[in-house]
């Protein structure tokens, strides 16, 4: 069987909140959002069961527990992505996009507080080498979110903007990327309004802050090198004081996490580092799991 477990963090510290031991061992996807009645935080499930074609949604208690909103089945089983954000104006809410790389199909859903979904928009057509999908603050004030897209075999991103009824509009094209980003994480790392990008390579070790405009232009902020070779995930999250977006780095082949402060300008510097960690986590969310001020987060070993 899989396992859950949930923590809450303090300066890099983290403490267990509860483990759940008889999950499914075959979730793909597990994605936060606010999905319940609760208006104010991030602190609602979505599950992805892919092989299963099964989506099911839950809200949390503030302790650690989980109880389910509603069961979906014959949900598609090649669903690639599925992005949470603000695409359909349905304010307090998250609205989703499914995207299916092998079908080069996108659907964008509303959803209503129950777990119920209401379809805005489905596009055919689109790329079907889409490698990471990514949500944040790209247009102008008050404005739903948009969406930056990345081709990593052709290094070309592109974002977008969503006009709240589940159609998008092309700002800029970007050639010439690099064809070995591995992650791209949204945070806040400057002091503008938009939101900013980490980018991760991988294979070269490299890690570059970016601020984005509203134009859909990207300007470096930070490039850093030597960094390790093994990250498997890197995750936002608000972990220290300041405004600015803090990170857990976890690498599953050493089973190591590292909790990092920045500080506003592409800088990061590290508050804690945790050895011993499972060699096994499948996923770490983060998400409002409790009454701590820092970002919680969810630990699904499948």
């Amino acid at each position: 069987m899989g396992e859950g477990e949930f923590y809450s963090t303090d300066k890099g510290t983290i403490q267990m909140l509860k483990q759940h031991t008889n999950w499914r061992n075959s979730w793909s996807l597990i994605i936060p959002g606010r999905f319940g009645t609760n208006q104010y935080f991030e602190m609602d499930l979505l599950f992805y069961d892919r092989t299963a074609g099964v989506g099911e949604f839950y809200r949390t208690d503030l302790q650690g527990n989980i109880e389910m909103l509603k069961q979906h089945t014959n949900w598609r089983n090649s669903w690639s992505h599925i992005v949470p954000g603000k695409f359909g104006s349905n304010l307090p809410n998250r609205d989703l996009l499914f995207y299916d790389r092998a079908a080069g199909v996108g659907e964008f859903y509303r959803t209503d507080g129950n777990g119920n979904l209401q379809m805005l928009k489905q596009h055919t057509g689109w790329r079907k080498t889409w490698s990471l999908i990514v949500p944040g603050r790209y247009g102008e004030f008050g404005s739903d979110d948009g969406l930056l897209f990345y081709d990593r075999a052709a290094g070309v991103g592109e974002f977008y903007r969503t006009d709240g009824h589940g159609e998008i509009r092309l700002v800029k094209q970007h050639t010439g990327w690099r064809n070995s980003w591995s992650l791209i994480v949204p945070g806040k790392f400057s002091d503008g309004y938009n939101t900013d990008l980490l980018f991760y390579d991988r294979a070269a070790g490299v890690g570059e802050f970016y601020r984005t405009d509203v134009e859909g232009n990207i300007h470096m902020m930070k490039q850093h090198t030597g960094w390790r070779n093994s990250w498997s995930l890197i995750v936002p999250g608000q972990f220290d004081k300041g405004g600015a977006t803090d990170l857990l780095f976890y690498d599953r082949t050493a089973g190591v996490g590292e909790f990092y402060h920045s500080d506003g300008e592409g800088n990061i510097q590290m508050l804690k580092q945790h050895v011993n960690w499972r060699k096994t986590w499948s996923l770490i969310v983060p998400g409002k799991f409790s009454n701590g001020l820092d970002t919680d987060l969810l630990f699904y070993d499948a």
